[in-house]
């Protein structure tokens, strides 16, 4: 595990497989409005360990509670495909 101040970064191999994980956060310092938004982005990248083909996915869970003040705010959700990326939104 690699911790810097925008990206935590993790490294996991298994069963032929290694994944990397980037959780990246956008903050700049001489960007006041860029730091207050919460914003997080993961990314990640796998490969083969073993030299074989391997079929590889990602799953993510988390509660729309990490966007809101209380149990009791209401929070939107959506879901989008920006080129080759999926993007899920909570707030």
């Amino acid at each position: 595990l690699r911790v810097t101040p925008t990206r935590t970064i993790s490294t996991h191999r298994g069963e032929g497989v290694g994944i990397e994980l980037q959780w990246i956060t956008p903050t700049l310092p001489y960007d006041l409005m860029k730091m207050s938004e919460p914003v997080t982005y993961l990314q990640w990248r796998a490969n083969s360990t073993d030299g074989k083909s391997h079929k590889v996915a990602i799953e993510v869970e988390s509660s729309a509670l990490i966007a809101a003040g209380g149990e009791d705010d209401l929070v939107g959700t959506s879901a989008q495909v920006i080129g080759r990326h999926q993007v899920l939104s909570v707030g």
